[in-house]
C-alpha cells in the first residue's frame, strides 16, 4: 500500500472530492472525470476515484477504458464496498478475491466476435453473489444484435447449486394475479396441460399453474429452492442442470421465467425446450430486453445491467432470431409486470427437430450506444 498523504494534502482532496461528487450527481461528468483524476495519486481516495472513473468512461461509451478503471479500483483497495456502499448493504464488508473464469470470446448465439459494450462493477446490486467476479464486462454482437458477458465463473454450475437467492426464501402472493394473467394466456394456446417451469423462484407460477389445472413438474438448479418449493407446494421439484434434464412423455408448455439469460449457452438450451416440448407446445420466456423502453430511459441506473449472474442480454431481435432458428415461432410479446426492463414472449413449437446449431444470419442492426442512443447501421 503507498504510504498516506499528508494531513493537509488529504483534507484539501476531501474537499475537492465532495466538489467532484456534486458534479457527478447534476451529470458534469466531464468536470467531474478531471476532479476524479487528480485524486488518484491520494492514496485515500485512488480508489473511490477509479470506481468513479470507471462509471464516467461507461457512460461515455468507451468500455475498455470503464473496464480498465473498475479493475484498478480494486487493485487499490480490495475493500472498496465498504467505500461505495452503505453500511447497511447487504455487501458492505465483501473483500475483492480472484475468480477463476472461463473467457467468452464470440458471441453465444453465432459465434461471432463482439465489441466492448458496457463494463459495470456488480457490488451495488443486493443479488450480488460472491462467487462471481465483481466486475463485468459486456461485449455487443452487431451481427445478432445481442450482448453476452465477456466472462463468467470456470465453476459456475457450483456456484449457482451452492447459493441462493434470498428474493426467493418466501412466495410473493402479489405476483399470483400477474401469474395468473401469464397463465391464462398459456392455456389457451397450450395443446395439452403437462407443465415444466425451469427456474421455479419462490413457486407462484407452478402453484397459479396447478390451480389452472396444469399437470406440473419443476426443474431447479438450485437444491434449496428445489426442496423449499417442493415442500411447500406438495408439488415434484427436480434439482438438475436443464441441459442434463431428461423426459417422457413430452410436454405442452415450458416456462422459462427469468432463467435463458442466466444459461452460458442459450442456442443449446431453447433446443433442449424444442425436445422437450410436444407438437405444437407452448414455450414462455420471461428475461431482459437491453433495448426496453425502461433500459433505454435509465441508461446505467437499470439494474438488469448489473446482474453478475445474467450472462446474456438479449434484444427482441437476438431472441427472435434464436427462437425461430430452433423452431419456433413467436405469438406474443408482452411488457413485464414483475420486473422493469423484462419482455415476456410466448411462441409455438413449429418444427418436429431444434436445429441445435444452426444460428440465425447476420445483420440485424439497432442500438450501439451504452447511452441508448440509436445509431443505424453501426
Amino acid at each position: 500500500m503507498p504510504p498516506p498523504a499528508p494531513e493537509k494534502v488529504l483534507n484539501e482532496s476531501i474537499i475537492r472530492l465532495r466538489e467532484a461528487e456534486e458534479l457527478l450527481q447534476a451529470d458534469r461528468d466531464g468536470e467531474a472525470g478531471a476532479i476524479y483524476r487528480d485524486l488518484i495519486s491520494v492514496p485515500e481516495i485512488s480508489a473511490l476515484s477509479y470506481y468513479r472513473l470507471g462509471e464516467i468512461f461507461n457512460r461515455a461509451g468507451k468500455a475498455d477504458e470503464a473496464y480498465r478503471y473498475h479493475r484498478r479500483a480494486f487493485a487499490a483497495d480490495p475493500r472498496l464496498a465498504s467505500r461505495i456502499l452503505r453500511t447497511d448493504h447487504v455487501h458492505y464488508h465483501y473483500v475483492y478475491r480472484q475468480v477463476e473464469q472461463v473467457a467468452v470470446t464470440g458471441c453465444p448465439l453465432c459465434a461471432r466476435e463482439g465489441r466492448s459494450y458496457w463494463a459495470f462493477n456488480m457490488l451495488a446490486n443486493l443479488d450480488f453473489n460472491a462467487g462471481f467476479d465483481p466486475v463485468r464486462l459486456w461485449n455487443h454482437c452487431s451481427s445478432c444484435h445481442h450482448l453476452f458477458a465477456a466472462a463468467y465463473p470456470s465453476d459456475l454450475a457450483r456456484v449457482l447449486a451452492g447459493s441462493a437467492n434470498q428474493q426467493y426464501s418466501a412466495p410473493d402472493t402479489k405476483l399470483l394475479a400477474q401469474s395468473g394473467r401469464i397463465i391464462s394466456g398459456i392455456r389457451n394456446r397450450a395443446p395439452g396441460l403437462r407443465f415444466l417451469e425451469v427456474g421455479v423462484g419462490a413457486g407462484e407460477q407452478l402453484a397459479v399453474a396447478r390451480e389452472m389445472g396444469f399437470d406440473v413438474t419443476g426443474l431447479e438448479i438450485r437444491p434449496v429452492h428445489a426442496a423449499q418449493v417442493s415442500a411447500r407446494l406438495n408439488i415434484q421439484v427436480i434439482c438438475k442442470d436443464f441441459l442434463k434434464f431428461e423426459a417422457s412423455p413430452g410436454f405442452d408448455v415450458i416456462s422459462l421465467g427469468d432463467v435463458l439469460e442466466h444459461m452460458p449457452d442459450p442456442v443449446r438450451a431453447i433446443g433442449r425446450c424444442n425436445s422437450l416440448l410436444d407438437h405444437r407446445g407452448i414455450l414462455w420466456i420471461s428475461t431482459p430486453n437491453f433495448e426496453s423502453a425502461f433500459s433505454v430511459i435509465m441508461r446505467d441506473r437499470d439494474p438488469m445491467k448489473k446482474v453478475c449472474e445474467h450472462l446474456n442480454y438479449f434484444s427482441y431481435g437476438s431472441l427472435e432470431r434464436l427462437l425461430t432458428g430452433e423452431g419456433f415461432k413467436v405469438v406474443d410479446y408482452q411488457i413485464s409486470r414483475h420486473y422493469s426492463g423484462s419482455m415476456e414472449i410466448t411462441a409455438v413449437k413449429e418444427n418436429g427437430t431444434a436445429l441445435s446449431g444452426g444460428r440465425p444470419p447476420a445483420g440485424l442492426q439497432g442500438p450501439s450506444r451504452p447511452d441508448g442512443r440509436y445509431s443505424h447501421g453501426s
